[in-house]
């Protein structure tokens, strides 16, 4: 291995939520990205690709058009990851399982599959427990597992 090999490369990225209910066609907040000299996004849900709020039809469009649009741009979507709606609410984090379990299968599930149509990984805020589980001991361990 020669010396200028030993250090590891390191790519600066921006997220996209500035751009969340202002440029909401992936073409356009890519070319903003561009125009930055920038070539790595997080592509945030609140973009209007979050499956609590779009459509299944709506979603597969929207990834068509990043992926045009990262051709198009050179701008590579590295990551994605939940926004600001799941961040609002106990999500994973739920007292009631049966919140819990949607947000498992109709949220989780669906952003990892949407995160691997461009190859990246998903990042998600990890919810919360409320402040009831927080002074219950026996519950927090119960909620943890």
């Amino acid at each position: 291995m020669s010396s200028d090999n030993i250090y590891p490369e390191i790519y600066l990225s921006i997220d996209n939520c500035f751009a969340s209910k202002r440029w909401t066609e992936p073409e356009e907040w890519m070319n903003i990205i561009r125009q930055l000299g920038l070539h790595y996004v997080e592509a945030s849900a609140d973009t209007e690709c979050d499956p609590l709020y779009a459509p299944q039809s709506y979603r597969e469009d929207w990834i068509k058009k990043a992926q045009e649009a990262s051709l198009n741009t050179g701008v590579n979507i590295s990551q994605m990851y939940s926004g600001h709606g799941t961040y609002a609410t106990l999500g994973l984090g739920h007292t009631d399982a049966k919140v819990r379990r949607h947000m498992m299968e109709q949220w989780l599930k669906v952003m990892c599959k949407q995160a691997g149509s461009f190859g990246s990984y998903l990042g998600f805020f990890c919810h919360a427990f409320s402040q009831t589980v927080l002074q219950d001991r026996i519950l927090y361990e119960e909620m943890l597992n």
